[in-house]
């Protein structure tokens, strides 16, 4: 909701899908829009095997929002993005769920076709020299490109890392030893300094929240000193489609 404030978004439309997550970041995201003056002008929920998703981007195309959101899990998420394109609808905004901070999104929908397209969370090699080295790492490893996840694969690593810190302060494997010692303790991780509040990572300690694609990067475009690219809006045309 604050990057839509920032640029000038002004009404929204929203498909989710029926299970925790779809009810979950839908019913929050109508909360925040509420709060910024951002008109909420459809919201409808689908099921998490729907096959075709037209109905529901040929209405939010004919209400003419300036912005669209899917929240959605990859199965969804992916041929939400290639029916858009299909049918020409193209908002000022476009923004989608898990899969979006994917890197294979690029092999499934294409590097040009992403452009500006909005995701949830969010981080890359700019986001610190750690997250940097993290790549060349993940990748000197034996992993593919294709496998960086941008919303979670620097979360996944600071896990490890509290955890082996936590076995150091505490000398010990004892689960409520370390237990205690996580939920209080503060640690040095690829996020920097790492803390938990109400049994989850603090928000303060994430990258990002928001990120976009902008020339190939997923790039950090949440308000604030963590934001490594300005938003792109309105988000470009989408490409021509290219010739079988």
């Amino acid at each position: 909701a604050d990057v839509f404030e920032e640029v000038g978004v002004k009404s929204v439309a929203i498909n989710f899908i029926e299970d925790l997550h779809g009810i979950e970041y839908s019913g929050e995201a109508s909360k925040q829009f509420a709060m910024k003056g951002i008109d909420v002008k459809m919201i409808k929920s689908t099921p998490p095997d729907i096959k075709d998703v037209s109905p529901i981007l040929k209405e939010a195309q004919r209400l003419n929002v300036d912005a669209y959101c899917s929240f959605t899990y990859p199965p969804v998420t992916f041929p939400t993005v290639l029916t858009a394109q299909a049918i020409g609808y193209n908002p000022k905004a476009f923004m989608i769920g898990p899969g979006g901070n994917f890197e294979v999104i690029k092999n499934v929908c294409g590097t040009e076709t992403i452009e500006g397209i909005i995701g949830e969370g969010a981080w890359n090699a700019k986001s610190s020299p750690r997250h940097a080295q993290f790549v060349k790492d993940f990748l000197a490893a034996g992993n593919k490109q294709s496998q960086l996840d941008w919303w979670g694969h620097d979360v996944y690593w600071c896990s490890l890392e509290v955890l082996e810190q936590a076995i150091l302060k505490t000398g010990s494997l004892d689960h409520e030893k370390l237990r205690e010692c996580i939920a209080n303790e503060k640690f040095d991780t690829i996020l920097g300094e790492t803390w938990f509040e109400n049994q989850m990572l603090a928000r303060e300690c994430y990258m990002g929240q928001i990120g976009q694609w902008q020339n190939g990067i997923f790039e950090v475009i949440d308000p604030g000193p963590k934001r490594t690219a300005e938003p792109i809006y309105p988000k470009p045309p989408w490409p021509a489609p290219k010739k079988k």
